[in-house]
């Protein structure tokens, strides 16, 4: 078995082996790395296992570089999910053996494969969760099934008339909403240019929901379709408008757009254990999934968390002014993976 880096040969049997996986997500389409390398001009390393003429494995990742963050590989940058998509376990080992060598030899820190399955005798982070709703019930039916807190929202919300509006035309507003969101939750912002070129580079799995009240937006949600998934990796809300659970309207609409439109799952996004939104997204009846963030350093000592580094960022990025968090916000979270 082969195992060397992407050339421009598979990139179409690479897509195909992403689309025929039950495994893969949509971060492992080819696109995403069109996208983070004209975002912000990370080096890309996607390696596939070969058997002859057919790949029987694929791992995508890319190395970033920091002074203060350090030297990594992350599978995958800026997405939920990533990791190793195998056809058998030889192909995933020889997959994990050669990245395991390539950090070595190149004398990086440590590599982060994002996923949902467990790779034995690595070190594995269990905070994060994503939740899956499944959509076979009618609107009823599924509506009465919801947590009575939920459903009063949602009745709320109705009653303050809000509106909805659909269109990725919609980015320049949405993209206003999550620099706000962002800088109330102390999390420096993605350039206006990384969702810009997810929408170019997937025109057509890619979908903006804006709440409205009278004639302004108030929340909004950007949205990635792959097979029969509907996936919520972004949103954003005025906080000002709290009282009217735009939230709680425009994740009910979307849920109605996703079974009308022949989607089986709706996934919430990812969420930290016991955070606000992993308590927001629980109530909606949803499948708690685990995700396995797995961490591995050539020097075989622990790896400490980030998440030291990133709270005191969140502190001091939650009194800086609006207007210098969006402008250098970016640059940052270039090397915020």
């Amino acid at each position: 078995m082969e195992i060397r880096t992407l050339q421009k040969k598979d990139e179409k049997e690479w897509n195909e082996f992403v689309l025929n996986s039950n495994e893969a997500s949509f971060c492992h389409l080819l696109g995403w790395r069109n996208v983070i390398k004209k975002s912000y001009g990370h080096r890309d390393l996607y390696l596939i296992a070969k058997e002859g003429k057919e790949i029987k494995g694929i791992l995508p990742a890319f190395t970033i570089k920091h002074f203060f963050f350090g030297k990594r590989i992350i599978s995958l940058p800026f997405c939920s999910y990533g990791g190793i998509i195998a056809k058998n376990k030889e192909a995933q080992n020889q997959l994990l053996h050669f990245l395991k060598d390539y950090l070595k030899k190149n004398k990086y820190d440590f590599f982060e494969l994002r996923s949902v399955s467990l790779y034995p005798d690595l070190p594995v982070d269990l905070s994060e969760f994503t939740f899956i709703l499944e959509l076979n019930l009618k609107e009823n039916m599924f509506f009465e099934k919801l947590n009575p807190k939920v459903r009063n929202k949602i009745r709320g919300s109705n009653k303050f008339g809000l509106r909805l509006e659909i269109g990725n035309y919609y980015l320049k507003d949405f993209y206003r909403l999550y620099q706000k969101s962002m800088k109330r939750l102390g999390t420096p912002v993605h350039s206006f240019l990384f969702f810009e070129n997810i929408s170019k580079e997937f025109p057509d799995r890619t979908k903006i929901f804006m709440a409205k009240f009278k004639n302004k937006f108030i929340a909004g949600f950007f949205l990635f379709a792959f097979k029969n998934i509907l996936i919520n990796p972004w949103g954003a809300s005025d906080n000002n408008y709290s009282r009217f659970y735009p939230n709680n309207y425009l994740y009910w609409e979307v849920i109605k757009y996703a079974a009308e439109s022949g989607f089986k799952y709706f996934d919430f996004g990812r969420s930290r254990k016991n955070s606000g939104a992993f308590n927001f997204k629980k109530q909606w009846g949803t499948e708690i999934k685990q995700l396995f963030y797995q961490r591995y350093s050539p020097k075989g000592k622990e790896i400490i968390s980030d998440r030291g580094k990133y709270n005191k960022i969140s502190k001091l990025w939650k009194m800086t002014p609006l207007a210098i968090t969006n402008k250098i916000g970016p640059k940052l979270r270039k090397f915020i993976p």
